[in-house]
């Protein structure tokens, strides 16, 4: 533990030095990232034509085969697509960002599924120099990405073939899953209810609760 300690203070001491060097730095070093930010900015205005029909793609696919709403959230700076069905409450996204030194776009792709049953690729980056972007090998980064998750999701399919009988319900979400995945639990006359996080066991609570 004191190793650990060592070299997080050692972290601190390198982010001091840094600050220091940055606050030498000449004036053509603070234009140049100004000018960079700009390029930053303008690839964040670009990727919005990259990810967004590729979403709207697995969106009315997802809509047309699941029989579920599947909403596209999408700002200056990301997107993606969220939505609940019978087997888990499902969000995922695409993130542009910049490194430190604001030379590269850094695509970050992530899902969350709830509750994770199983082991997924659930992150993953891509990164280009910000004065060289490749929009064909993005839009193929993206759309491989999505491709994965539809394979994530069709193994969940597998997954609850195969624990048949053994599932219990989310009586908030009627997401299904196996009893042992259950995050909480709640005792009411005489039956237990499981749910898949803690946060739908106490919106269930606050809606079962009698109004005043």
């Amino acid at each position: 533990m004191e190793t650990l300690g060592g070299r997080i203070d050692a972290e601190f001491e390198l982010s001091r030095d840094r600050l220091r060097r940055l606050r030498r730095e000449a004036p053509d070093g603070v234009r140049c990232r100004q000018q960079r930010l700009s390029l930053y900015e303008d690839a964040c205005e670009r990727m919005g034509s990259l990810w967004i029909p590729r979403l709207e793609v697995l969106q009315h696919r997802l809509s047309d085969r699941l029989q579920v709403a599947v909403a596209l959230h999408r700002d200056r700076r990301q997107a993606g697509l969220a939505f609940t069905s019978g087997l888990a409450r499902i969000h995922l996204s695409f993130l542009a960002m910049t490194d430190a030194d604001v030379s590269s776009l850094v695509l970050e792709y992530s899902l969350d599924l709830l509750p994770s049953l199983i082991a997924f690729p659930g992150r993953d980056r891509h990164s280009q120099p910000l004065e060289r972007i490749d929009e064909q090998e993005t839009g193929e980064w993206i759309g491989d990405r999505l491709v994965e998750f539809v394979r994530v999701y069709r193994s969940l399919y597998e997954n609850e073939y195969c624990l048949g009988g053994h599932l219990v319900e989310d009586p908030l979400t009627h997401v299904r899953f196996p009893r042992s995945a259950a995050a909480a639990t709640l005792e009411r006359h005489g039956k237990t209810f499981y749910f898949m996080s803690s946060e739908t066991r106490t919106e269930y609570e606050a809606a079962a609760l009698p109004r005043p």
